[in-house]
């Protein structure tokens, strides 16, 4: 039995994916540009809303940074907020139960370069076999088509798959429409505990 975790928001604090992108870049723009801060983040988040989280343009920060003529690596703008990368409360506790009963792998629509960053960061090869980036490895976003895809490149039916996350479309809708048991993480990860042992008591 697979379980899959998604990252942000559900093992992993959305605090550093959110300065990154809330902070870091309007900063970026208001010294580029000579805005204040308030016009530059104003504009930012308007662009954000025109290209929206179903284009794939939302996810790569390298089309944001060239977007803004921002001279800045985008290593080097993830590397400025690392220590903001933890582990949300009971994750890590949930990650090293739930190892030792299942084949953990992680499935985000986070680009490949945040997810490295997290996983170093936080030693997440400790736990997952492995770590796929819709945007980044099969150019979608976590939609039915995706979830349908996973299952055949992990040579596996929907039924033995457990997905987990905390987007009620991307880590939910989509993964149940074809047949993956999905749990929606919304008041932490406790719950996500109680359920997979509830499930673990219902197949002995």
């Amino acid at each position: 039995m697979i379980l899959s975790f998604d990252l942000d928001g559900t093992i992993a604090d959305k605090a550093f994916s959110e300065k990154v992108w809330l902070e870091g870049i309007p900063e970026e723009v208001s010294r580029r540009h000579g805005v204040d801060l308030a016009h530059a983040r104003a504009r930012v988040l308007s662009a954000y809303r025109e290209v929206g989280e179903w284009n794939l343009l939302w996810y790569d920060i390298r089309y944001w940074l060239k977007r803004f003529d921002l001279p800045i690596l985008p290593e080097t703008l993830l590397e400025r907020y690392e220590h903001h990368i933890r582990f949300l409360p009971h994750a890590k506790e949930l990650l090293e139960e739930s190892r030792t009963r299942f084949r953990l792998i992680l499935v985000s629509n986070a680009s490949r370069l945040f997810i490295d960053v997290q996983k170093k960061a936080l030693g997440l090869e400790r736990y997952f076999e492995r770590f796929i980036s819709a945007t980044s490895d099969y150019s979608t976003v976590k939609d039915e088509r995706f979830f349908r895809r996973l299952c055949d490149n992990l040579s596996l039916s929907p039924d033995e798959i457990i997905h987990v996350g905390d987007h009620p479309l991307f880590d939910f809708a989509y993964p149940s429409s074809c047949g993956i048991r999905a749990f929606l993480v919304k008041d932490g990860l406790k719950e996500v505990r109680d359920y997979l042992l509830q499930l673990g008591q219902e197949e002995v």
